[in-house]
């Protein structure tokens, strides 16, 4: 597995995390908040090769965490969390990972466990 996260890993358009935002299922914690919806250009819907990376990401940080160094220092935490754990989040997915105020105060092995949580597989509901 490749550690590394490339710039195309990152959402970075505003109507693709428009729609994800719209349209994306949401999960998480009480300082935490995930959601995930499948890519455009996903093999399910274009059986074809696809040139985007297996998942996408992108941090949204509320003002509130606190100034530019500590929304930056959580900014990076949460990346790092997530180049490390890549095998946490499906494939064929872009994500948003939206942290409240208060996870900036977090450690980093505290924010993993957040993100360990908000990511983990919910149980189907079957009629």
């Amino acid at each position: 597995m490749v550690e590394s996260l490339a710039r195309n890993e990152i959402l970075r358009r505003r109507r693709d995390v428009s729609r994800v935002r719209r349209l994306g299922a949401k999960s998480g914690t009480r300082l935490l908040s995930l959601r995930c919806a499948p890519q455009t250009d996903s093999p399910t819907d274009n059986p074809g090769p696809s040139n985007l990376p297996p998942r996408r990401v992108a941090f949204l940080l509320p003002r509130a965490v606190g100034n530019a160094v500590a929304r930056n220092r959580l900014k990076r935490r949460l990346r790092e969390i997530y180049r490390r754990n890549k095998d946490l989040f499906p494939t064929g997915f872009d994500y948003l990972v939206q942290p409240t105020p208060a996870a900036g105060r977090l450690s980093f092995a505290e924010l993993l466990e957040q993100v360990r949580l908000a990511a983990r597989p919910k149980p189907e509901v079957r009629s």
